[in-house]
């Protein structure tokens, strides 16, 4: 099974058309390569990458409620994630954030992202809420036994449900929608993830 992650898809390519690993200096050139063409297509189209309605307001209505912390994992590598939650206005070095960086697989990622998040609160949460766009993070909150709530609309809405996606909207907005569902759900603390739109 590949791992749904940057550093996954491109170790599964070398390892299928060189029959080997990805070597360091071959991954550091890959994510200077790439984090060189985002700046080129930002260059060719300033809207190139936009900010899910709501995104914002949604962290911040997370930050801000008794009992919740937020934290990002994504499965993109960290300067990539990093240059385009900038471009759309929400990189906040306060929020705990994990990439393909730190580990291969999904749930990995997750799971730093969730033990940052205890590190910098100096507590344990009692359940988390993985926010995703994708129905492998859907499978990904599922194997870890996390609550999961998607984002998306039209196909990408239908897949999530078919898969069987508890709680699917549209976008963040309004926050006190979004924080309605978070709260809804068993014990909730939500774990940001997805919050920028890909071009």
């Amino acid at each position: 099974m590949i791992d749904v992650t940057g550093l996954g898809i491109l170790s599964q390519l070398c390892e299928q058309a060189l029959a080997r690993n990805v070597s360091s200096s071959e991954l550091d050139r890959f994510k200077d390569r790439f984090v060189a063409m985002l700046e080129a297509a930002v260059s060719k189209d300033v809207e190139c990458f936009r900010a899910m309605p709501g995104a914002a307001d949604a962290l911040a209505a997370i930050r801000s409620a008794a009992g919740f912390a937020a934290a990002i994992a994504t499965g993109c590598f960290r300067a990539s994630a990093e240059f385009k939650l900038r471009r759309v206005g929400l990189l906040d070095p306060g929020i705990p954030m994990a990439s393909c960086d730190d580990a291969r697989s999904r749930e990995e990622i997750m799971l730093i992202a969730a033990r940052k998040a205890v590190a910098k609160h100096g507590r344990n949460f009692s359940a988390v809420t993985y926010v995703g766009d994708g129905v492998w993070d859907f499978k990904a909150a599922q194997r870890l036994g996390w609550n999961f709530i998607g984002i998306g609309a039209g196909d990408a809405a239908t897949q999530l449900l078919h898969a069987g996606a508890p709680a699917v909207l549209p976008h963040f907005h309004p926050s006190e929608e979004f924080l309605g569902a978070v709260s809804t759900q068993p014990f909730a603390h939500p774990m940001a993830a997805s919050l920028a739109r890909r071009c």
